[in-house]
């Protein structure tokens, strides 16, 4: 099963949005949804982060309507 993760930022006063779609474990995914799709969540935004350096992130989401972005601060 795959996700569709997006990441609205800001980098030097420009939006940018970066999406990817990424495989999530099944079972892990139906036991608890936001907790599978966050960890995979986290490893988009580190790789993003490697990439961009410091940036300020505006939301969240997974297929297009789902926000994740509370779940996600401590990580920003």
């Amino acid at each position: 099963m795959n996700v569709t993760i997006s990441i609205h930022y800001k980098k030097n006063d420009v939006k940018v949005v970066q999406r990817g779609t990424f495989p999530v474990d099944y079972r892990r995914f139906k036991e608890n949804e936001q907790l599978e799709v966050t960890n995979v969540a986290k490893g988009f935004l580190s790789d993003i982060k490697k990439e961009m350096g410091k940036i300020d992130i505006e939301k969240v989401t997974y297929n297009e309507k789902y926000d994740i972005t509370s779940a996600l601060i401590p990580f920003i």
